[in-house]
Protein backbone atom coordinates (compact mmCIF):
# COMPACT_ATOMS: atom_id res chain seq x y z
CA UNK A 1 0.00 0.00 0.00
CA UNK A 2 2.84 2.22 0.99
CA UNK A 3 4.52 1.53 -2.31
CA UNK A 4 1.22 2.12 -4.58
CA UNK A 5 1.13 5.26 -2.83
CA UNK A 6 4.41 6.09 -3.41
CA UNK A 7 3.67 5.93 -7.29
CA UNK A 8 0.37 7.96 -6.98
CA UNK A 9 1.99 10.77 -5.00
CA UNK A 10 4.79 10.50 -8.19
CA UNK A 11 4.37 8.32 -10.79
CA UNK A 12 7.93 8.99 -12.12
CA UNK A 13 9.89 8.27 -8.49
CA UNK A 14 12.22 5.18 -10.51
CA UNK A 15 13.58 4.17 -6.74
CA UNK A 16 9.90 3.51 -6.06
CA UNK A 17 9.26 1.43 -9.15
CA UNK A 18 12.04 -0.68 -8.32
CA UNK A 19 11.19 -1.51 -4.74
CA UNK A 20 8.18 -2.17 -6.35
CA UNK A 21 9.19 -4.38 -8.63
CA UNK A 22 11.60 -6.07 -5.75
CA UNK A 23 7.78 -6.83 -4.15
CA UNK A 24 6.52 -7.88 -6.93
CA UNK A 25 9.20 -10.43 -7.48
CA UNK A 26 8.45 -11.81 -4.45
CA UNK A 27 4.72 -12.13 -4.85
CA UNK A 28 6.41 -13.87 -8.23
CA UNK A 29 4.06 -11.38 -9.86
CA UNK A 30 7.02 -11.63 -12.48
CA UNK A 31 5.49 -9.91 -15.73
CA UNK A 32 4.75 -7.28 -13.47
CA UNK A 33 7.90 -7.05 -11.84
CA UNK A 34 9.63 -7.11 -15.02
CA UNK A 35 7.50 -3.82 -16.16
CA UNK A 36 8.32 -2.30 -13.49
CA UNK A 37 11.91 -2.83 -14.11
CA UNK A 38 11.66 -1.27 -17.67
CA UNK A 39 9.37 1.93 -16.61
CA UNK A 40 12.06 2.41 -13.85
CA UNK A 41 15.00 2.44 -16.02
CA UNK A 42 13.31 4.03 -18.58
CA UNK A 43 12.56 7.03 -15.69
CA UNK A 44 15.79 6.88 -14.89
CA UNK A 45 18.51 5.39 -17.32
CA UNK A 46 21.61 6.47 -16.34
CA UNK A 47 20.95 4.91 -13.00
CA UNK A 48 23.08 2.59 -11.72
CA UNK A 49 21.14 0.96 -8.66
CA UNK A 50 18.38 0.60 -12.00
CA UNK A 51 20.81 -1.36 -14.09
CA UNK A 52 21.64 -3.66 -11.03
CA UNK A 53 18.80 -3.76 -9.31
CA UNK A 54 17.20 -4.50 -12.86
CA UNK A 55 19.48 -6.94 -13.37
CA UNK A 56 19.03 -9.18 -10.19
CA UNK A 57 14.85 -9.10 -10.84
CA UNK A 58 15.28 -9.97 -14.23
CA UNK A 59 17.51 -13.05 -13.36
CA UNK A 60 14.39 -13.93 -11.10
CA UNK A 61 12.47 -13.69 -13.32
CA UNK A 62 14.03 -15.94 -15.80
CA UNK A 63 14.88 -13.21 -18.34
CA UNK A 64 18.64 -14.47 -18.74
CA UNK A 65 19.23 -12.64 -21.91
CA UNK A 66 17.68 -9.61 -20.62
CA UNK A 67 19.97 -9.51 -17.81
CA UNK A 68 22.63 -10.33 -19.32
CA UNK A 69 22.13 -7.44 -21.76
CA UNK A 70 20.93 -5.18 -19.28
CA UNK A 71 23.90 -6.04 -16.98
CA UNK A 72 26.54 -5.21 -20.09
CA UNK A 73 24.67 -2.10 -20.98
CA UNK A 74 25.17 -0.77 -17.01
CA UNK A 75 28.79 -2.20 -17.40
CA UNK A 76 29.47 0.75 -20.53
CA UNK A 77 28.24 3.15 -17.45
CA UNK A 78 30.17 2.26 -14.68
CA UNK A 79 32.62 -0.72 -15.61
CA UNK A 80 33.36 -0.99 -12.05
CA UNK A 81 30.39 -2.13 -10.57
CA UNK A 82 31.16 -5.58 -9.06
CA UNK A 83 27.34 -6.56 -8.47
CA UNK A 84 26.56 -6.38 -12.14
CA UNK A 85 28.90 -8.47 -13.07
CA UNK A 86 28.06 -11.10 -10.52
CA UNK A 87 24.13 -10.61 -11.85
CA UNK A 88 25.58 -11.19 -15.04
CA UNK A 89 27.52 -14.38 -14.40
CA UNK A 90 24.22 -15.72 -12.22
CA UNK A 91 22.87 -15.79 -15.28
CA UNK A 92 25.45 -16.73 -17.37
CA UNK A 93 25.24 -19.95 -15.21
CA UNK A 94 21.32 -20.45 -15.15
CA UNK A 95 22.02 -21.00 -18.94
CA UNK A 96 24.87 -23.80 -18.35
CA UNK A 97 27.55 -21.08 -19.41
CA UNK A 98 29.64 -21.92 -16.63
CA UNK A 99 33.25 -20.87 -17.91
CA UNK A 100 31.77 -17.23 -18.56
CA UNK A 101 29.80 -17.30 -15.32
CA UNK A 102 32.72 -18.34 -12.86
CA UNK A 103 34.75 -15.70 -14.77
CA UNK A 104 32.45 -12.65 -14.15
CA UNK A 105 32.62 -14.13 -10.76
CA UNK A 106 35.99 -13.95 -9.89
CA UNK A 107 36.29 -10.78 -11.49
CA UNK A 108 33.31 -9.23 -9.32
CA UNK A 109 34.95 -10.18 -5.83
CA UNK A 110 38.24 -8.35 -7.08
CA UNK A 111 36.19 -5.28 -8.05
CA UNK A 112 34.07 -5.79 -4.32
CA UNK A 113 34.56 -7.44 -1.60
CA UNK A 114 31.39 -7.49 -0.34
CA UNK A 115 30.35 -10.45 1.61
CA UNK A 116 27.18 -11.01 -0.98
CA UNK A 117 29.35 -11.12 -3.85
CA UNK A 118 31.37 -14.28 -2.02
CA UNK A 119 28.31 -16.28 -1.24
CA UNK A 120 27.40 -15.92 -5.17
CA UNK A 121 30.37 -16.89 -6.14
CA UNK A 122 30.26 -20.12 -4.06
CA UNK A 123 27.26 -20.81 -5.62
CA UNK A 124 28.83 -20.42 -9.12
CA UNK A 125 31.31 -22.35 -8.28
CA UNK A 126 29.13 -25.49 -6.89
CA UNK A 127 27.34 -25.30 -10.03
CA UNK A 128 29.90 -25.31 -12.32
CA UNK A 129 31.18 -28.22 -10.80
CA UNK A 130 34.09 -27.41 -8.71
CA UNK A 131 32.62 -28.05 -5.53
CA UNK A 132 35.54 -28.37 -3.54
CA UNK A 133 36.59 -24.92 -3.92
CA UNK A 134 32.73 -23.92 -3.55
CA UNK A 135 32.67 -25.37 -0.60
CA UNK A 136 36.52 -24.07 0.42
CA UNK A 137 35.28 -20.87 0.19
CA UNK A 138 32.04 -21.19 2.15
CA UNK A 139 33.46 -22.11 5.06
CA UNK A 140 35.57 -19.63 4.89
CA UNK A 141 32.76 -17.34 4.79
CA UNK A 142 31.22 -19.08 7.69
CA UNK A 143 34.17 -18.39 9.82
CA UNK A 144 34.10 -14.76 9.04
CA UNK A 145 30.53 -15.13 10.34
CA UNK A 146 31.30 -15.82 13.85
CA UNK A 147 33.40 -12.24 13.74
CA UNK A 148 30.64 -10.42 11.53
CA UNK A 149 27.17 -10.26 9.84
CA UNK A 150 26.86 -12.40 7.14
CA UNK A 151 23.44 -13.28 5.74
CA UNK A 152 23.02 -16.54 6.76
CA UNK A 153 20.87 -16.93 3.79
CA UNK A 154 23.23 -16.18 1.25
CA UNK A 155 25.50 -18.99 3.46
CA UNK A 156 22.55 -21.32 2.94
CA UNK A 157 22.05 -20.96 -0.64
CA UNK A 158 25.46 -22.33 -1.44
CA UNK A 159 24.94 -25.62 0.31
CA UNK A 160 21.83 -25.91 -1.78
CA UNK A 161 23.76 -25.84 -5.14
CA UNK A 162 26.36 -27.98 -3.17
CA UNK A 163 23.61 -30.40 -2.76
CA UNK A 164 23.94 -30.48 1.21
CA UNK A 165 19.99 -29.24 2.01
CA UNK A 166 20.61 -30.03 5.40
CA UNK A 167 23.12 -27.89 6.45
CA UNK A 168 21.49 -25.37 4.22
CA UNK A 169 18.07 -25.80 6.31
CA UNK A 170 19.74 -24.87 9.42
CA UNK A 171 20.98 -21.92 7.70
CA UNK A 172 17.54 -20.93 6.75
CA UNK A 173 16.15 -21.50 10.30
CA UNK A 174 18.85 -18.45 11.25
CA UNK A 175 17.48 -16.30 8.62
CA UNK A 176 14.40 -16.68 9.56
CA UNK A 177 15.15 -16.17 13.11
CA UNK A 178 17.01 -13.16 12.04
CA UNK A 179 14.45 -11.97 9.49
CA UNK A 180 16.99 -11.90 7.14
CA UNK A 181 15.89 -9.50 4.58
CA UNK A 182 16.88 -11.92 1.84
CA UNK A 183 14.70 -14.68 2.96
CA UNK A 184 12.58 -13.09 0.76
CA UNK A 185 13.80 -14.41 -2.13
CA UNK A 186 13.49 -18.12 -0.77
CA UNK A 187 10.88 -18.48 -3.12
CA UNK A 188 11.58 -17.15 -6.19
CA UNK A 189 15.35 -17.85 -6.93
CA UNK A 190 16.18 -19.87 -9.59
CA UNK A 191 19.25 -21.30 -7.63
CA UNK A 192 16.58 -22.52 -5.32
CA UNK A 193 14.37 -24.70 -7.76
CA UNK A 194 16.75 -28.13 -6.43
CA UNK A 195 15.35 -27.65 -2.78
CA UNK A 196 11.84 -27.05 -3.87
CA UNK A 197 11.23 -31.16 -4.10
CA UNK A 198 12.15 -30.78 -0.30
CA UNK A 199 9.12 -30.37 2.11
CA UNK A 200 11.18 -27.87 4.32
CA UNK A 201 11.42 -25.29 1.60
CA UNK A 202 7.24 -25.00 1.61
CA UNK A 203 7.39 -25.16 5.32
CA UNK A 204 10.21 -22.13 5.17
CA UNK A 205 8.39 -19.96 2.61
CA UNK A 206 5.21 -20.28 4.37
CA UNK A 207 7.00 -18.90 7.65
CA UNK A 208 8.86 -16.27 6.15
CA UNK A 209 5.07 -15.51 5.11
CA UNK A 210 4.99 -16.55 1.39
CA UNK A 211 2.84 -18.75 -0.59
CA UNK A 212 4.97 -21.57 -2.48
CA UNK A 213 4.83 -21.28 -5.97
CA UNK A 214 6.69 -23.92 -7.82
Amino acid sequence: KELLRSLDLNPTLAIARLRYAAYLTSQARLDDAVLEVHRALALDPLSIRAHVFGTLFLLFARHYDDAIDLARRGLELEPRSGFLVAFQGAAYAQQGRFGEAVANLQKAVQLDSSPTLRGLRAHVLAVAGQKDEALRLIRQVEEEAKGRYFCPYEIATAYVSLGDFDTACEWFKKGIAGRADCMAWLGMEPWMDPFHADPRWAAFVKDIGLTPIR
